[in-house]
């Protein structure tokens, strides 16, 4: 088998047409250029960067948190897989209820609203307990991260397709690879300064230090988070049958 794959990827060549369109990377660069310039836009991927990097950081120290500042073992590992899981599927139809009720940037902001009240809840877990406490408040204030994380995965999406929309609209021009290209360059600058941060901490404070993990998510993360939601609210979301109408007007 091995034999005859390596046969089949020397007689298979690519098409000279194909290599001939594969763009360099100035032209790369120069379409990332252009949803940078867009004002409304770079508002957009300011505001994502900024709340996308708490979540980044709690998602990658969960299981560090859960064992050195809830003190988890065992079969409670179990437990709070269940309940994180649960308040996800939950909080999705949540999400998607209030947006349709109050569309996607006011939904967005109360998801921002609710994720650093979330975050800034886990300071509690300073105040010494008995072990049943500790591991019942932060299994629920983990469940509370889990439900804005969803929201926070989700809308980001679907703003963007409502500004790429608009973009098109107002350019002409098939812009959804340059404009996600960007979206997805800055998430990766944002993970990177997420892990940066965590180094940090992690070597001041160690891994076993319960503060680290709290100043990290409740004041850094919480700081970022208000940031992003001050900012985000300077972004202008049309939505796609009024965008219409102005085009045709």
């Amino acid at each position: 088998f091995i034999i005859l794959f390596i046969i089949m990827m020397l007689i298979i060549k690519e098409p000279l047409k194909e290599r001939e369109k594969n763009p360099s990377f100035g032209e790369i660069f120069k379409d990332l250029a252009v949803p940078l310039k867009d004002r409304n836009y770079r508002t957009f991927l300011i505001t994502f960067y900024l709340f996308w990097i708490p979540f980044i950081a709690f998602q990658f120290l969960l299981l560090n948190f859960a064992t050195f500042v809830i003190s988890l073992r065992g079969t409670e590992f179990i437990l709070m897989a269940i309940v994180s899981f649960s308040s996800s599927i939950a909080s999705f139809i949540i999400w998607k209820k209030l947006s349709e009720k109050f569309g996607l940037k006011k939904t967005l902001t109360i998801c921002l609203i609710f994720a650093c009240f979330s975050f800034f809840l886990f300071i509690i877990l300073l105040i010494p307990m008995a072990h049943e406490i500790n591991l019942a408040v932060g299994i629920f204030l983990i469940a509370l991260c889990f439900c804005s994380l969803v929201g926070t995965m989700v809308f980001p999406f679907a703003l963007i397709s409502d500004l790429i929309d608009t973009a098109e609209l107002k350019t002409g021009k098939s812009l959804s690879g340059s404009y996600l290209g960007a979206f997805t360059m800055v998430g990766s600058f944002a993970s990177a300064s997420a892990m940066l941060m965590i180094s940090v901490f992690l070597e001041l404070y160690g891994t076993k230090a319960p503060i680290g993990y709290i100043v990290l998510l409740s004041i850094i993360g919480v700081s970022l988070i208000v940031a992003a939601l001050i900012i985000f609210q300077k972004v202008q979301i049309v939505g796609t049958e009024q965008r219409r109408k102005q085009k045709n007007l």
